[in-house]
């Protein structure tokens, strides 16, 4: 029944699309339809990865298949038909991609499933290894540890390539995700554009499926590389594990000795005999080299065809003259194995005492780094080579009966070229011999001076495993602990580190550059923030831990903020408006309300205030901006005090004038620029009211109200040397005279009466 109703709907929706004109969706159309309709009536598929992709390739042959056979059966010229036309080639070609992609992604898993096996085979080897032991019995020869420990050195080469190939695939897996999701995206907006329905959709589905296919196959090449990366470790484990078991059970005999030597005899004639047959061929080139010099003017060879000639000629003395040079330096090189093999036997042995043993083991090391260097040299030399090779060979000249001569001189040119190649890489392989023999001299070495050094490196190596085993991982990064304790110190020393170097900066350097005190402290606590949320990105970006990350978090915290955290916001934005406006100053005097004060330090959510009775206040930062502040010393350090005085009434104004302005200008803290001066300000009750104004430095809250003390003192003393009067409260009681005064005497009594009946009548 559901096979019917599908096919039922099937064919409304080809009906429909006849009715609107677009005939050329039709086949493409049921061609996507039909394998859904076919996948909802078949049994559940297999679960094997490859069958699947093949499943699906041939699918995509048949829609191959069918989009071609449109494109050929549409053979009107007119405007619809071409732009028809048009549409199925670009599916077409669509379809051959998506084809491609799907070929390599059985390829690719056919290939994870023999790198599987081989994993699994590798890592039966060495857990069989480590239960039963080496397969061949002790004692053992110097030639089965130098072939343990060259294999062992090409697994080391391998692991290195193959971490190199893992870091590109895991790039290229970025690169896929990020186009399968631009992909995805284009599909969504278009699926909702009714204008742009039909082969606009259709192409970007195919687009999209294709970048769906380009991810899974970077995915799949990724997943492959990680496995071909644990077969090598399995491998080299095994191999590490042969070595020193090996190692320590060689057994040299003199007939071993006697056949390296004659081993090393051998190889040294034979380089004897390339070197001077490379020097006949020298004499030969040379020769011919002249015979062309001297033959140039009588021969009738056009130009070109001598050009080419001369390049050819010394292109065969050039690469004759290498391959000696060379040769020359292997037998070098020979000389050198043959000392560091009898440094072995002799270290192997025993008969070598511990200053040798430091003297050989420095200069093997020597030799080793300056081969490896060498190398490097002589495989650009290769790469030089054949980049002019590669550019000699695109300018070649067509091979026709005019350009024979020409070309007969390029393919000579083309020889010497690839034999000068091939001496440079059998000298490679002569440089590589010899650096690994000199490793061995160097292993030999080590291993007879400390025993405890195996125990060591075993040590070592459990502590590397445990370093670097994985917490958790996402599809192309992954974190261990060494990651996390690295990335755990390096935000501890960044939260020291900043602390010390914002202090420094603040206390030290930027004082000295005369910024004021107050505009260092606002410097000193944003570089603090700006070097402690660096340290944190660094820390972030070592764990490998994703920004986007945080995109989750910020939206959680802005809900949090928005609902119970407005003061706290509230303040830090009010700390930072502080530390960039800078109203108040860490050093500056202050008075907020009752509270008076010095500013010691502005943090990110309150400012800590140390009062004259030495109490430290804790503001928060939004009182500061929300309320008065008086900021005594915010441009200026100067501040005008004020000393009331009143002089009982008859003193002569002018002298009691002129000594508190001279009381003022006796003190030494008070300013000469503003002067001080003297206000007679009113007729008081008591007494004559004056003001002494004056301007004092002021840089500490208790010097205000020592000045001030300090004047008094002055002006009192000055006031009783004058004869002057400084008033207090009094009343003058005047009594009338015009009658007489009743006195009259009563008990107490009747006192008490009288004066209870006049508070009742008050």
């Amino acid at each position: 029944m559901r096979t019917g109703s599908l096919r039922i709907l099937l064919s409304l929706i080809i009906l429909v699309g006849l009715a609107t004109g677009h005939a050329g969706a039709q086949s493409s159309l049921a061609d996507q339809i039909l394998p859904r309709a076919a996948e909802a009536t078949a049994p559940a598929a297999t679960s094997d990865p490859v069958a699947e992709v093949a499943a699906r390739h041939a699918e995509i042959l048949e829609r191959l298949e069918v989009a071609r056979r449109n494109r050929e059966s549409k053979e009107n010229p007119s405007q619809d038909a071409a732009q028809a036309n048009s549409t199925d080639a670009d599916e077409v070609e669509l379809l051959k991609r998506l084809k491609v992609l799907l070929a390599q992604q059985k390829t690719a898993l056919e290939r994870q499933a023999e790198l599987n096996d081989a994993e699994s085979i590798a890592t039966e080897r060495l857990e069989t290894q480590r239960v039963v032991g080496f397969d061949q019995p002790p004692p053992y020869s110097f030639l089965l540890l130098d072939q343990l420990r060259d294999d062992l050195t090409t697994i080391e080469q391998r692991r290195e390539s193959a971490a190199a190939v893992v870091r590109s695939a895991t790039d290229a897996l970025a690169r896929a995700k990020s186009a399968a999701e631009e992909a995805r995206k284009k599909r969504r907006q278009a699926a909702g554009d009714r204008p742009k329905a039909g082969h606009a959709n259709r192409f970007l589905d195919l687009e999209a499926q294709i970048a769906d296919e380009q991810e899974k196959l970077r995915r799949i090449e990724l997943q492959n590389e990680r496995l071909l990366q644990k077969t090598l470790a399995a491998q080299a484990m095994q191999l590490a594990e042969q070595v020193e078991q090996v190692r320590t059970h060689v057994v040299l005999t003199p007939a071993e000795r006697q056949e390296k030597l004659v081993e090393l005899d051998k190889k040294e004639s034979d380089l004897r005999r390339a070197r001077d047959a490379a020097e006949i061929r020298l004499r030969v080139a040379s020769e011919r080299l002249s015979d062309f010099d001297r033959s140039r003017d009588s021969d009738a060879a056009t130009k070109a065809a001598r050009t080419a000639e001369l390049a050819a000629r010394v292109a065969e003395r050039e690469t004759q003259q290498q391959t000696v040079t060379l040769l020359n330096q292997q037998l070098q090189r020979l000389a050198d194995r043959r000392e560091a093999w009898i440094r072995r036997f002799a270290a192997h042995g025993g008969g070598a005492t511990e200053a040798q043993l430091t003297e050989w083991a420095a200069e093997a090391t020597e030799a080793s780094e300056q081969l490896a260097r060498e190398r490097r040299l002589q495989e650009l030399r290769m790469d030089e080579i054949r980049a002019e090779r590669a550019d000699a060979e695109k300018n070649q000249p067509a091979e026709d009966d005019e350009q024979a001569e020409i070309a007969k001189w390029w393919e000579v040119k083309r020889r010497a070229q690839v034999e000068l190649i091939s001496a440079y890489g059998r000298n490679v392989s002569d440089i590589e011999w010899s650096r690994r023999i000199h490793e061995s001299l160097l292993a030999e070495i080590e291993s007879d001076r400390t025993a405890w050094r195996a125990w060591f490196s075993a040590a070592w190596s459990g502590a590397v495993g445990v370093w670097n085993y994985e917490i958790w991982s996402s599809e192309t990064e992954s974190v261990t602990i060494g990651k996390a304790v690295w990335g755990i110190v390096l935000l501890v020393v960044g939260l020291l580190v900043s602390r010390h170097a914002s202090r420094a900066l603040g206390a030290r350097v930027l004082p000295r550059l005369g910024m004021h005190a107050g505009a260092a402290a606002a410097l000193q606590s944003i570089s603090f923030y700006g070097m402690v949320l660096m340290a944190t990105l660094l820390a972030l970006r070592l764990v490998n831990v994703p920004l986007t990350l945080f995109t989750f978090l910020g939206g959680a915290v802005a809900i949090g903020v928005g609902f119970g955290s407005q003061n706290l916001v509230n303040n830090f934005m009010s700390g930072l408006i502080l530390l960039a406006e800078r109203p108040v100053r860490v050093g500056d005097m202050v008075e907020i309300g009752t509270l008076v004060g010095t500013v010691e330090h502005i943090g990110a959510r309150s400012t800590r205030i140390r009062t004259g009775t030495n109490f430290e206040i804790i503001v928060p930062n939004s009182t500061l901006l929300e309320q008065n502040v008086v900021n005594w010393t915010l441009s200026d350090k100067r501040l005008r005090c004020c000393i009331p005085v009143g002089v009982a009434y008859g003193s002569p104004t002018r002298e009691v004038a002129r000594w508190l302005r001279k009381a003022a200008e006796e003190h030494g803290q008070v300013l000469d620029r503003p002067e001080p001066f003297v206000w007679f300000v009113g007729f008081g009750d008591n007494a004559l009211e004056f003001e002494l104004h004056y301007w004092i430095q002021i840089r500490q809250l208790s010097e205000r109200r020592r000045i001030e003390s300090d004047v008094r003192f002055i002006i009192d003393q000055y006031f009783r040397e004058a004869g002057l009067v400084i008033a207090f409260p009094q009343r003058d009681l005047h009594i009338s005279s015009d009658r007489p005064l009743r006195v009259q005497l009563m008990d107490s009594g009747r006192a008490d009466e009288e004066d209870m009946g006049r508070q009742a009548a008050a």
